[in-house]
């Protein structure tokens, strides 16, 4: 079982990934420097959101990175998060000293203030004994599995079309009830989630783990919709669709 599901989602990993809209320009050098290459570490308690970031490495070198966020440790002896690097198409670590900008590509913040703000959008933890919960925490929180897999298919056309928000908000409705939390607080975490195919593998494999395969039978009605949302059916859309019902098939 274990071993289908890992060829499963091998060979969705390797798919294309959908570009960023927006023609961002990257730049890198010609190799990246060793420390970048640790991917060791991190807390897992984020949502994999997207984000342009500025960055100097070790040997001075400036480059320019559309990232997805997988992980941070943002309390460790060097604090530094770790993202899929859509240049490099692997992991990386970045250290937060030398990070110079985040950028918020599908949002209207512009520019994150640091990278602990940026992190702070898409935390998904139980709050500390001095903090208080938010609704819209607590929401990422429970639903992040699903926010993964219906992100996925909202992006992996290369696109947000404006009809996908509702199909979104109607299945958190829908799911968790009509006052869950405000759907313009949780559409501004939202709408930044960037997923590539291996996070959205992997969170649909959690939800198959700790739900059963009806917990994928949920989602069937939203992927579909997202899915016909802009009147187009994008091969990597149907792609990806089959490999999500061949997994349901064989858990």
């Amino acid at each position: 079982m274990l071993n289908e599901l890992e060829k499963i989602a091998g060979k969705v990993a390797n798919a294309p990934r959908p570009p960023l809209p927006g023609s961002i320009v990257e730049e890198v050098p010609d190799e990246d420097h060793h420390a970048l290459l640790r991917t060791d570490g991190g807390i897992r308690n984020y949502l994999p959101a997207g984000a342009i970031i500025e960055y100097r490495d070790e040997n001075g070198h400036w480059s320019v990175r559309r990232i997805t966020l997988v992980s941070a440790d943002p309390q460790g002896d060097v604090p530094s998060l770790i993202a899929y690097c859509h240049v490099r198409r692997e992991l990386r670590r970045f250290d937060f000293q030398r990070i110079e900008r985040i950028l918020d590509p599908h949002g209207a913040v512009g520019t994150y203030s640091s990278p602990e703000a940026f992190l702070d959008w898409f935390r998904f933890d139980k709050p500390g004994p001095e903090e208080t919960e938010t609704a819209a925490r607590a929401l990422l929180r429970a639903a992040r599995h699903e926010l993964t897999v219906l992100m996925f298919f909202s992006r992996c056309d290369g696109y947000l079309h404006p009809a996908e928000r509702s199909v979104l908000l109607d299945y958190i409705t829908q799911t968790y009830g009509d006052d869950a939390v405000d759907p313009d607080d949780l559409w501004e975490v939202v709408r930044r989630l960037y997923p590539d195919s291996d996070s959205m593998m992997a969170a649909a494999k959690a939800i198959v783990d700790t739900d059963g395969t009806d917990a994928l039978d949920n989602l069937r009605d939203s992927i579909k919709r997202l899915i016909e949302a802009d009147g187009v059916i994008h091969n990597n859309e149907a792609l990806h669709a089959i490999e999500l019902a061949y997994l349901k098939d064989n858990a």
